[in-house]
């Protein structure tokens, strides 16, 4: 599977990423090569996929990046795995991907299950790509709004496709009229499709498309991630950098993009202790991006012993505290008394919103991430007299997603430490209902070699 050509390391594409050669009668062939016994042979897997079979070891093979076909002899059978080798870390596609017609795919019927069912793989139209899905991780508003129950209206209205709108993955095949991306990079799918023509989409903010005829999410009212293949936009695609990880770039997808917009809103840098109600996913997501920011402390607040020992054990926080009402007091407390200058609130609950802003300091500034729900302060006492500013934020615009995967890669952090359990496809419901426990970090459903 892996070996040492030419002082690189390499290693032979997985069977679920398999190369297309040619027999003698050009039929589709998809083999790896070795020497078992000192003996240089092939494993050929049939058309079907249904089984293996060894061919002879003289027998000529034809691949489609070479002029002529090649025997396979002692001194050609490390041509042919120069030419199915790839130097790792580099795009995994080599030779022409293999793309069934069949694929499976989970849809929530909105009862705390997951229905697995067969869909037509999509072909991509213009300005489309056909993406082959190797993480889609699990978003909290997904439970929120359709796992348990069919909540979601509007832009949150769910139509039956299929789940998923963290999506990472690679590019198998192109529709006509591509400008930027090609077959074989690796993307992360920005999880809404906008009309680009409203003032919101031209801003990069297709979340708050206005357009009711074109603006689509993906997992939401269009097919998303919960499958192995998912059909794309280029317009939405941000390029993954071979540093980052594909589980890297579904937490991305949604949690990152959207902290790193709420951070950016409120400003974080050395000068700041940052609170952070809510460690979830989005939570922690808070809590790492602080950390790289330059945040001087990192306090977080949770209701679930769990989640505070992942934030623990994550290395992301200074101080973690269990959700209660002398949480504002212990906040001081740390704090010398005055407070954090920063407060990210990801809970959505009435008391972590309350204390997020009760524990800031005079001047500080407070941001909600957190969905749903509701909060009741004293506007003069708790904000106006202590001239504190609290703002609201809602995903991010796909300029700032570009902008965090390469400052991800400059900070050296790695967001996919914040999943915490990882699924294959048929497990899907698993997956959720993990996630649905609320006591998990990230929960992801993966393909490929990002399985465990």
């Amino acid at each position: 599977r892996s070996f040492s050509f030419h002082n690189k390391k390499c290693r032979l594409p997985q069977p679920s990423r398999p190369v297309k050669w040619t027999d003698e009668a050009e039929q589709p062939l998809c083999f790896f090569v070795g020497s078992p016994l000192g003996r240089p042979m092939v494993w050929a897997q049939s058309r079907d996929n249904a089984s293996w079979q060894t061919r002879s070891t003289t027998a000529s093979w034809h691949h489609p990046g070479l002029d002529c076909a090649a025997s396979l002899t002692w001194f050609t059978w490390p041509l042919i795995l120069a030419c199915l080798a790839q130097p790792i870390g580099a795009s995994s596609l080599t030779g022409t991907e293999v793309i069934p017609t069949k694929m499976r795919g989970a849809v929530l019927p909105g009862n705390s299950h997951v229905d697995m069912l067969d869909f037509e793989v999509p072909k991509p139209g213009h300005g489309e790509v056909l993406i082959k899905t190797k993480v889609s991780t699990i978003c909290g508003s997904d439970i929120r709004c359709i796992f348990r129950e069919h909540l979601g209206k509007g832009a949150e209205g769910y139509q039956g496709c299929i789940a998923g709108h963290e999506p990472c993955g690679q590019i198998v095949a192109e529709g006509p009229g591509l400008r930027r991306f090609k077959k074989g990079d690796r993307v992360i799918v920005y999880h809404i499709s906008g009309c680009g023509l409203c003032n919101d989409c031209r801003r990069g903010f297709m979340i708050s498309c206005t357009s009711d005829k074109f603006r689509r999410a993906y997992g939401w009212q269009r097919h998303g991630g919960m499958a192995e293949y998912i059909l794309a936009e280029e317009k939405d695609l941000v390029l993954l950098p071979d540093e980052l990880s594909y589980a890297d770039g579904a937490m991305v997808a949604c949690g990152f993009g959207t902290v790193y917009e709420a951070l950016e809103k409120i400003g974080v840098s050395g000068n700041d202790a940052v609170l952070v109600t809510g460690l979830g996913p989005v939570g922690l997501a808070a809590c790492m991006l602080s950390k790289a920011l330059g945040a001087s402390k990192v306090i977080g607040i949770d209701a679930v012993d769990e989640r505070l020992q992942v934030a623990r054990q994550l290395g992301i926080v200074d101080e973690v505290l269990l959700a209660g009402p002398d949480n504002v007091a212990q906040v001081k407390a740390l704090t010398g008394g005055h407070g954090v200058e920063r407060a990210v609130e990801c809970s959505a609950a009435g008391p972590a919103r309350r204390v997020a802003i009760q524990a800031t300091r005079k001047w500080g500034r407070v941001v909600f991430i957190g969905e749903g729900g509701s909060v009741t302060f004293e506007p003069s006492e708790d904000l106006l007299h202590e001239q504190k500013s609290v703002v609201g934020s809602w995903v991010t615009s796909i300029w700032k997603m570009e902008e965090v995967v390469e400052k991800i890669v400059r900070w050296k952090i790695k967001p996919a430490a914040l999943i915490t359990h990882r699924f294959s496809l048929d497990k899907t419901e698993d997956a959720y209902k993990t996630m649905a426990g609320g006591k998990s970090g990230k929960v992801a459903v993966v393909f490929d070699e990002e399985l465990p």
